[in-house]
């Protein structure tokens, strides 16, 4: 629980820093974060962080609530991206899947981190 409360602290100061532009991650500064060269202490905590309150924001932020599908899945909905991550997946899958997204679509990594995260879920975890 540790680690979340830190990785909180450090995302902010990271927004807050540098040359951070209208208030907002965009999916090139996040993809710098995931990859940090050479690797720090801090920049995978932020990476795991802020992908992780993505999709906690879609389980809150979803009105029709966490449905149960057949194959174990949870639905999950974000700025209009819906997907159906299997319940027994975990953060770093969803971490890679990001990362692995954000690498093959370098035409939309000017776009807010929020929106290009749910839609790289959708992609990768389609409803069915």
């Amino acid at each position: 629980m540790r680690e979340v409360g830190v990785a909180i602290v450090v995302l902010a100061i990271v927004l807050t820093s540098g040359n951070a532009r209208a208030g907002f991650l965009t999916g090139n500064r996040l993809l710098d974060i995931c990859n940090a060269q050479p690797p720090d202490f801090v920049s995978p905590g932020v990476c795991l962080g802020y992908i992780e309150g993505i999709i906690d924001s879609a389980a809150v932020t979803d009105k029709s609530g966490r449905e149960q599908f057949r194959a174990g899945s949870m639905a999950e909905s974000f700025q209009g991206y819906r997907w159906c991550q299997p319940a027994n997946s975990e953060m770093g899958q969803a971490v890679d899947v990001v990362q692995k997204w954000l690498k093959e679509h370098p035409e939309k990594r000017h776009f807010s981190t929020p929106s290009l995260v749910a839609q790289a879920l959708a992609d990768a975890f389609p409803c069915k």
